[in-house]
């Protein structure tokens, strides 16, 4: 299990993925692959739980796969947002989203890119910015979410509308600085 966990901490760093969050599933894993019951069990009592450690472990496997193949599509789309490339940007962002459709911040961060890349007078991102704001779902309620929006807002000339964004949480946090 340590060995394995040592791997998992080290295969992302291998390939600049932002985080090695591998490490506690893989030695998870590894342990569950590697352990011997010390009680005694009957042959089908066996056969059933190597099947669930077999199922699982090919579960997070496999989602461990997904997520990894996304940081590569993500890791494409900032390359591609470095250059001014919106169009290939966002299309590498839209795969990275759909291998890791469980992450709510992954549209957040997309947003933000696109945002930064519309205030810094990049017109053309605005548009891609906007797309992403209507994707964002569960952080939808963030401050710096409701922050990138009324940026946007403000990039795209409304700013009533981004007055309107900030509202909620200048009501929520009136002296903090950042809003």
């Amino acid at each position: 299990g340590i060995l394995a966990g040592i791997l998992g901490y080290g295969g992302p760093l291998f390939f600049h993925f932002p985080t090695p969050g591998t490490l506690v599933p893989a030695a998870f894993l590894a342990g569950a692959a590697l352990s011997v019951m010390t009680v005694d069990r009957t042959p089908a009592v066996r056969r059933l739980q190597d099947i669930g450690v077999v199922c699982l472990s090919s579960l997070l496997a496999l989602v461990f796969a997904l997520a990894s193949v996304a940081e590569v599509y993500l890791h494409r789309g900032d390359q591609a947002m470095a250059v001014a490339d919106y169009a290939k940007a966002n299309s590498d962002y839209r795969v990275a989203r759909g291998l890791r459709p469980w992450d709510p911040d992954l549209a957040g961060g997309v947003f933000h890119q696109f945002v930064a890349a519309a205030t810094a007078g990049h017109a053309n991102a605005a548009g891609y910015a906007e797309q992403w704001e209507a994707r964002i779902g569960w952080v939808a309620d963030d401050e710096q979410v409701a922050q990138n929006r009324a940026a946007l807002h403000l990039a795209l000339g409304d700013p009533t509308r981004a007055w309107q964004l900030l509202e909620t949480p200048l009501a929520k946090d009136s002296h903090n600085p950042q809003i």
